[in-house]
């Protein structure tokens, strides 16, 4: 494909601008400048290629590794998106401002050195998928408005429109060319809404899992949506009414890593039934139950609790209690009072 004039100053530019890259952006984009300006060149062999892709490999590997271990509020998949214009711009000033007008494909691909001087013949215009890049690294976390579909949409047109086939008709072109755009813009809304549609789903169908008394996921600083349902999860009775809102815990942790609450050394062990007190409050929980043991919500300040003389429950030291081999349909009285 022939290279169109401006198409890669206009990709980093994208990129400084939409990807927060302003000062890579303009750094990389100098040399660029000062390299079609210069008449002064590298004398390049095709060893002299291969090591600056070498260097390139070298560079996307630490940056795999470095993100990972940093961690952060951004996945590492789009940090390393976002910085790929500069970890390859070792290739394309070798290109730049090397003897030869192409870069060889032995530079990207180590498969194609162990056929020695065949390899090198092969070469490609490495201006042109760095320019992508660039608009590939400017939408890494963006949110995908239509300002960025609209500039990557330019930078395509001009490319295509320099490569489109003479004998067909200009009008006939540009009318498929904005087909391809408008079902591709409505395209990529109508996969964010199937992909909300099936988290809502997801969710939904997590809800009916149980409760890990060990491990639980959470998501602080995200935003998300409110999921309302009116399924029913379970029915409470009171014996008597209740003067404020009255929470059940099923399980409790002590331990804060990354995302996650932890349980430690937290393991249940056989736990017998204490007979309700005369003067506490007492609820009646009724539930229906997905595997052969549940854990059962209850109300701080527990006394007590009036399941069937067979059930088989276990309690952990901080206060979740286990009912092993459940009927598919649990009903329990926990009785409660002012926790001391």
């Amino acid at each position: 494909m022939n290279y169109p004039p401006l198409l890669l100053p206009l990709a980093l530019l994208l990129w400084g601008w939409r990807g927060d890259a302003p000062l890579a952006a303009a750094t990389i984009l100098a040399l660029v400048a000062v390299a079609g300006r210069s008449p002064w060149r590298w004398r390049m062999e095709a060893a002299q290629y291969h090591r600056v892709g070498d260097l390139t490999a070298l560079l996307f590997l630490g940056a795999v590794g470095y993100f990972i271990a940093a961690g952060g509020d951004i996945l590492p998949v789009y940090s390393l998106l976002h910085w790929l214009p500069a970890i390859f711009a070792p290739l394309l000033l070798a290109q730049l401002y090397g003897s030869g007008e192409l870069l060889p494909l032995s530079a990207l691909f180590y498969s194609l050195r162990r056929y020695g001087g065949a390899g090198v013949a092969r070469t490609l215009d490495f201006r042109l998928p760095y320019a992508f890049l660039c608009a590939l690294a400017a939408g890494s976390g963006d949110a995908g408005d239509f300002g960025y579909f609209s500039a990557v949409g330019g930078l395509l047109l001009w490319t295509v429109w320099r490569n489109r086939p003479r004998r067909s008709s200009d009008t006939v072109w540009l009318l498929w060319f904005a087909l391809a755009a408008v079902l591709g813009y409505n395209g990529q809304l109508g996969l964010r809404a199937l992909q909300g549609s099936l988290e809502d789903w997801a969710m939904e169908w997590l809800a009916d899992a149980d409760t890990d008394p060990f491990k639980a996921q959470t998501a602080i600083g995200d935003v998300g949506d409110l999921k309302l349902s009116g399924r029913i999860v379970m029915r409470v009775e009171a014996s008597a009414p209740l003067s404020q809102a009255l929470l059940l815990k099923e399980a409790s942790y002590d331990r804060y890593a990354g995302q996650s609450w932890l349980a430690v050394n937290a393991p249940f062990a056989p736990y017998i039934v204490a007979p309700p007190g005369g003067d506490a409050a007492r609820l009646v929980v009724l539930r229906t139950v997905h595997q052969r043991s549940v854990l059962l919500p209850l109300p701080a300040g527990l006394r007590g609790l009036e399941v069937p003389s067979r059930a088989d429950l276990r309690r952990n030291r901080l206060g979740a209690v286990k009912w092993l081999d459940a009927p598919p349909v649990v009903r329990y009285g926990a009785a409660y009072g002012t926790e001391t």
